[in-house]
């Protein structure tokens, strides 16, 4: 790879980066691909050859995102003691990232069909991802070990998605709304063990 590849990947990595945070911060209606381009000192030309339309910026700007994500949560499983302290940290981060959503960007992300595949393609990642987490957590004794967590991931996620067709966000903000599904989730599966974990650690759910 040459050196002008190289810099299209950061050029392309430093505008996805950019336009995500306008995203979540202002909502996809608000922000347009003009307003990007000149916030990042570069063409309108330059934007489209790299991500053709706005549709597009945001599809591989969700892409980024979620790698980026895989990749912390990996780093934060190393830094941990067992998988439940890194269930328990991967919680606080959610509660961080969901007060930064504009709910906005949520009633807009509905309008784009093009994302309807690769949603569904993110959500079976986190949820293989997430049981990995949990399958850790049943050999280590700290997770009920008579659940079928697939389907409990399953509902998870219809629920969710029962959460954002209505827009239930709007009525309850997301910080609740995380706050009542991850700790109804993790304190419900937790064995004794797991629980005496959860209210001892520093990264206590309490």
């Amino acid at each position: 790879m040459n050196q002008y590849e190289l810099n299209r990947i950061k050029q392309r990595e430093r505008i996805m980066k950019y336009a995500f945070g306008e995203f979540l911060k202002k909502g996809l209606k608000a922000v347009k691909v003009d307003n990007i381009a000149a916030d990042m000192g570069i063409s309108k030309r330059t934007l489209y050859e790299l991500f053709g339309d706005k549709e597009r910026l945001l599809i591989e700007c969700l892409k980024y995102n979620h790698e980026q994500r895989r990749v912390e949560f990996e780093q934060i499983r190393k830094d941990s003691k067992n998988a439940l302290e890194t269930l328990i940290k991967i919680y606080h981060g959610r509660l961080k990232e969901v007060n930064a959503v504009n709910p906005a960007f949520l009633s807009d992300i509905k309008k784009y069909d093009q994302l309807i595949p690769f949603m569904e393609q993110m959500s079976e990642e986190k949820n293989e991802f997430a049981l990995m987490f949990i399958e850790e957590c049943v050999k280590e004794g700290l997770f009920r070990s008579d659940i079928d967590y697939n389907l409990l991931l399953n509902t998870f996620d219809i629920l969710c998605r029962a959460i954002l067709d209505n827009e239930l966000y709007k009525q309850y903000g997301f910080e609740s709304i995380v706050n009542t599904l991850d700790l109804t989730f993790i304190r419900g599966v937790c064995t004794a063990k797991g629980l005496e974990i959860v209210d001892s650690s520093k990264y206590s759910l309490l």
